[in-house]
């Protein structure tokens, strides 16, 4: 007896394939919410929110409010005459692979998590590297915040100062 089941062993497999193409149909409906929304509110959210980049050699992308101080520093930093950038992804799924690719190619990026897989790698860190396989873009990892620690602009410094060795890494930030 199974108790609770999505589906039947015979069927699970074709609700799965339906779910994955829902899901990567949901993008134009979040796209048309997203424009509904700055109809209404005077902003707009789409996948993606590229801040400054289009032109930066040296992008830091994340997820969530972290970004506002990413913001800041690519202000500070570009106050200083640095080609920095930042990509706030704002739907993880379905991945918005073309737009990454097309936004993130050939850069310096840094992909910053306040999330782990323990005994795997970081999950932004590796759809990144996936959606820009066939790119010559360099990726780097680093991993911080978790639990609620604080992320500082100073570390966020940091991290661009590391872009700018041109080489990619993985790191932890933000340590005691």
């Amino acid at each position: 007896m199974t108790l609770g089941a999505y589906a039947n062993p015979g069927e699970y497999q074709e609700f799965k394939e339906d779910l994955q193409k829902d899901i990567m149909d949901s993008k134009k409906t979040i796209i048309e919410a997203g424009k509904d929304f700055g109809k209404i509110f005077g902003r707009e959210y789409g996948l993606i929110q590229e801040y400054k980049s289009k032109d930066a050699d040296f992008v830091i992308v994340g997820v969530g409010s972290i970004m506002e101080n990413v913001n800041i520093v690519v202000d500070e930093l570009r106050s200083k005459g640095e080609k920095v950038g930042a990509l706030h992804l704002r739907i993880f799924r379905p991945f918005p692979s073309d737009e990454i690719a097309k936004a993130l190619s050939g850069k310096n990026v840094a992909v910053l998590e306040k999330a782990l897989s323990i005994g795997g790698t970081p999950p932004v860190y590796v759809e990144i590297c996936e959606a820009l396989k066939n790119d010559k873009a360099i990726i780097s990892s680093f991993v911080g915040g978790l639990g609620g620690r604080d992320i500082k602009r100073e570390d966020l410094k940091k991290i661009f100062t590391k872009l700018k060795e041109k080489k990619a890494v993985k790191e932890w930030i933000a340590k005691k």
